[in-house]
């Protein structure tokens, strides 16, 4: 889902959402730790990272109580919503510039529900190259794990082993207050880093 941080819709000068923005990543986006991302260089040329908590389901459900919610987990990992942003903003809606092959990597585990005792309240960082771009906390989340999970099943049955990637804090490319030519998208040799308190480290290189 979209801006689930008042700072990262603040960065980009998207308003808060009313309910949560959801787009989709497809099979085919799937990556995994110390994966390589091939570029789409031939459709665009505007990169970004977005690291995000990622909730992966364990079974079929529909309709889930926000009090019930986390007890239709497997668990949790660290994802990164690789994201092509002049695609992306070509229409209303996202799914053109964030599901090119090998865009959601997760990992490096997946850690099981009963390990994390607060999904939403982890520690989030994400370096570029060594530096460190996005540093906050799930707890800054505008829809917490239990009610994206409570919005999602009310509108689809959600199937053992979907994912959900959660929204990701500021500190993106796509918000430096630089004109956008200016800016350093992300490009082949690059390297970013995606850290979650207890999930562990997400290492991805760009070709």
């Amino acid at each position: 889902m979209g801006f689930n941080y008042r700072s990262h819709a603040a960065e980009i000068g998207a308003p808060v959402p009313k309910a949560p923005p959801l787009f989709s990543k497809f099979a085919n986006a799937l990556n995994g730790n110390q994966g390589v991302v091939h570029l789409p260089t031939h459709i665009d040329h505007e990169f970004d990272y977005e690291t995000e908590l990622v909730l992966v389901f364990a079974k079929r459900c529909h309709q889930v109580a926000e009090a019930d919610a986390l007890s239709v987990l497997a668990g949790y990992a660290v994802g990164n919503d690789i994201s092509a942003r002049g695609l992306q903003n070509i229409t209303s809606q996202f799914t053109a510039g964030k599901t090119s092959d090998g865009f959601a990597p997760i990992g490096p585990w997946l850690v099981s529900r009963n390990l994390v005792p607060n999904p939403n309240a982890l520690r989030l960082k994400t370096w570029m190259n060594g530096e460190l771009r996005q540093d906050s906390s799930t707890e800054e989340m505008i829809f917490n794990c239990q009610q994206l999970i409570h919005y999602v099943t009310s509108i689809m049955t959600i199937e053992p082993g979907d994912i959900l990637f959660t929204g990701t804090p500021p500190g993106v490319i796509l918000g430096q207050k630089v004109p956008r030519e200016q800016r350093r998208w992300l490009k082949s040799g690059d390297k970013v880093t995606s850290s979650i308190e207890g999930l562990g480290e997400l290492n991805i290189r760009f070709s």
